[in-house]
């Protein structure tokens, strides 16, 4: 399998954006088709063809914009369907309970995935059923990454061991957010930045019986983070976005620190982390914080009605369980892989210049044995979206109290599902 090959099925598939006709069928029924949003999969058809020398494997990238729309239409109308389809965290509910994949416990995967992988990750992929519909071979705990030159300058101590001491509850937070404003520096770059922590930190999500359901904890968030604009202790820029604020204060010297998950050392700290004649390259830690969380991830599961099973199933078997391969990819770029097996291997060996030398492997495989994902709903994406932007207008006192608060969120819930009861 090529790029020319994979680049080619995107621009084809880019004529979707244009009013052009929808990607054809497979070109042959020896094909193991996979559909994604991202380039997370590059080069993983070729290292799985290595293995599997008579499947061919191609993959179909769409941008993320018209993935879903287009899963949708070809899951509604059963034809031309992928194989297998990569799916993302914010969405990866509603495939696992829409009835359409294929049920992994019945190929024989659940019970080695209960073993091996990070229950929080299973969890997302196990629907209401019991059955396991989607996998992953990726955990993403989260952590605090910290400026250690800042640390150093504030406290004189700028160990993991220390931070978290100063960063283990939310008031401690916001007592090290007032120090660093007296110091003309900012805890963190966007103003919801804590909110993935929440969302981790509440025991209930946000639909249970048809019923929506407002966790207590979010009382904290959002005067949390109305403390943090009224202070000034935030940026105010945009996580991810354009215009480069967000990363630009990653190799700046005025913000403290960032909440990211695993995959956030690599492809945000050390990938913006040189800017022109500023650079906090070298000059990291990391620590758990107020609490433990996760952020992000990708799962994959094979569409139901597939013919190809049995290539599926070697698909799943290899990318989750294979440690030659598992360990060979860590040992590579560092990530943070979601095999327990692997992870045991492994975690005593890593040192991280970035980080001073820290072992981020150890403190990740700490933080991911805490992690829970029974809260997670299909609603996740659209619900918790229209959360983030009461808990802004809040911050920013375009609403009063919190009762006005949480009206305005049911309102914003209400109109979007008639069906889900908000009183």
């Amino acid at each position: 399998m090529n790029k020319i090959k994979r680049i080619g099925a995107l621009l084809m598939c880019l004529g979707l954006l244009f009013g052009a006709a929808a990607c054809g069928p497979k070109e042959s029924d020896d094909q193991l088709l996979i559909w994604t949003f991202s380039d997370e999969t590059v080069n993983m058809e070729e290292k799985f063809e290595a293995k599997y020398p008579e499947v061919d494997v191609v993959v179909k990238e769409y941008p993320m914009d018209v993935f879903q729309t287009r899963l949708d239409n070809a899951l509604r109308k059963g034809t031309d369907m992928p194989d297998i389809v990569v799916l993302e965290i914010s969405f990866v509910k509603k495939y696992v309970e829409s009835g359409r994949l294929m049920d992994l416990t019945a190929l024989g995967l659940k019970e080695r995935a209960d073993e091996e992988l990070y229950e929080y990750t299973v969890d997302i992929g196990t629907a209401e059923d019991g059955n396991l519909y989607a996998i992953s071979n990726q955990a993403a705990p989260g952590g605090f990454f910290y400026r250690r030159s800042m640390a150093k300058e504030l406290w004189g101590d700028d160990s993991p061991e220390f931070v978290q001491q100063k960063l283990s509850t939310w008031e401690g937070f916001l007592d090290v957010a007032a120090e660093l404003k007296s110091n003309g520096k900012k805890i963190v770059s966007n103003l919801n930045a804590a909110e993935k922590v929440f969302l981790c930190e509440r025991e209930t999500g946000w639909v249970k019986d048809d019923v929506l359901q407002v966790d207590p904890c979010w009382d904290t968030y959002l005067e949390l983070i109305r403390t943090m604009q009224d202070e000034g202790y935030s940026n105010e820029t945009v996580e991810y976005g354009a215009g480069g604020g967000w990363y630009t204060d990653i190799s700046g010297n005025e913000v403290f620190g960032y909440f990211l998950g695993a995959w956030g050392l690599h492809y945000h700290l050390k990938s913006n982390a040189v800017n022109g004649e500023y650079s906090s390259e070298n000059d990291w830690g990391i620590v758990q914080g107020p609490y433990p969380f996760y952020t992000g991830g990708t799962w994959y599961a094979g569409v139901k009605g597939s013919d190809k099973q049995e290539e599926i199933k070697n698909f799943m078997q290899y990318f989750m369980f294979d440690q030659e391969y598992l360990q060979g990819e860590a040992k590579k770029n560092g990530d943070f892989i979601g095999n327990k097996i692997t992870v045991s291997a492994l975690k005593d060996t890593f040192a991280d210049p970035f980080l001073q030398g820290q072992n981020h492997y150890q403190i990740f495989s700490e933080i991911a044995d805490q992690i829970s994902a029974k809260n997670v709903t299909v609603y996740d994406g659209s619900i918790g979206s229209m959360f983030s932007e009461v808990a802004v207008q809040y911050a920013m006192r375009e609403l009063n109290t919190l009762q006005d608060a949480y009206a305005q969120f049911k309102d914003y819930v209400k109109n979007a599902y008639t069906d889900i009861k908000t009183d």
